[in-house]
């Protein structure tokens, strides 16, 4: 009974301990382990449910673990996927929260670890492209939202190249099927209305009664754009601990899991008891995406079914997939070129990818050993 849940369980608590580099590089290694390995998912599933983790409020990547994780094994699946994959970071920025030795912010380890994480993303990203390549107008869309997100790195264009996507992709014939794609439901419960009921009267609830936990609850609950919109929503919701949360998000990109634990970090460094306060504040970020997910997951796979819907899920993957390549350029340009080290040890891990089988999570930690030798030598 508990093989599948503890399966797992075990594969994404593996993924916290290794996955570096934000979401993007999140659903990269998603792609990898659950589509291509495993083959938990198919490559059609994964599409259409990271398409939805990335309209609705919430931590994306850990919403697509979540459903990985119910593909597998329902609604315990999702949460055992949940708390393997999220835990890891937690215990880290607890311990950062908490003053025990760790990596700081500017350490010579830090910079190599995004290198390493960088390297790793684009890698992945590019795995999600190659599938889109063998048609030219998808690979048009995607090329357009990446030059679009780049031109304007905000929530609006995120959700405007979106929007023109799936217009787009109703009109043209490329996008068609000949038999409307079926997204089998994920064993999540069909009446999802409930959840999504359940998260309202939690959010009305956390307005009326002011505290960290409410605030963190309201931040998971209407953030759209994944963990790095977080932070100036924090930063407003929080001035008068404006340095300490910057820490933290600092930290948290160094990190394995979701840059979500955040909150876990706030949690722990204003609470009196540090334990129960990560506990709490690390549940009350991640509860409303988990009630989210879960409640409009039944209706978007019926959805699915709509041809003309079918043909707007696959434009607006294609846009997740150009706005991913966009989010993976950033991070290269701004932790790759920014020293011959850095870019020499980069050229290196994409042979180690490429042309070995070295597991890509030893990247980033191999790069934060050469950096921090360096800087000893």
């Amino acid at each position: 009974m508990w093989r599948r849940p503890l399966e797992i369980l075990y594969r994404f608590a593996l993924l916290g301990m290794s996955c570096f580099g934000g979401p993007t590089a999140h659903i990269g290694v998603f792609h990898t382990t659950f589509v291509k390995s495993l083959k938990w998912v198919s490559a059609e599933e994964f599409a259409h449910d990271n398409t939805l983790c990335q309209l609705i409020p919430g931590p994306a990547s850990s919403q697509l673990g979540m459903l990985i994780g119910a593909r597998r094994g329902g609604i315990i699946g999702s949460l055992c996927a949940w708390v393997g994959f999220t835990t890891p970071s937690a215990v880290l920025m607890y311990l950062a929260a908490t003053n025990l030795p760790w990596i700081s912010a500017h350490s010579s380890a830090g910079a190599g670890l995004l290198v390493g994480a960088a390297v790793t993303v684009c890698v992945a990203v590019w795995g999600l492209i190659n599938p889109i390549r063998t048609s030219r107008p998808a690979l048009l869309l995607c090329c357009l939202s990446g030059l679009a997100l780049l031109i304007s790195p905000r929530v609006l264009t995120q959700f405007v190249v979106l929007a023109l996507c799936a217009l787009v992709a109703t009109q043209h014939p490329a996008f068609a099927t000949t038999v409307p794609t079926a997204h089998p439901v994920v064993h999540l419960p069909t009446r999802g209305r409930w959840f999504l009921v359940v998260a309202g009267l939690l959010l009305v609830v956390s307005g009326l009664i002011p505290s960290v936990y409410s605030t963190l609850y309201q931040t998971g609950a209407l953030v759209f754009g994944g963990g790095h919109v977080v932070l100036p929503m924090l930063l407003a919701r929080f001035p008068a601990t404006q340095e300490s949360i910057i820490q933290g998000y600092a930290l948290a990109q160094l990190v394995p899991g979701p840059l979500f634990t955040l909150a876990t970090f706030i949690g722990a460094s204003q609470s009196p008891t540090p334990v129960l306060g990560s506990i709490g504040a690390t549940f009350a970020m991640f509860v409303p995406g988990w009630l989210i997910v879960c409640g409009v997951h039944a209706w978007w796979s019926r959805q699915a079914t709509n041809p003309l819907i079918g043909r707007a899920i696959k434009g607006t993957h294609a846009a997740v997939v150009g706005m991913l390549a966009a989010s993976a350029l950033q991070l290269v340009v701004t932790h790759v070129f920014d020293a011959t080290l850095h870019a020499l040890m980069a050229l290196v891990c994409v042979v180690l990818l490429t042309r070995t089988t070295v597991p890509p999570w030893l990247l980033p930690l191999g790069c934060a050993l050469t950096t921090a030798l360096f800087a000893i030598l």
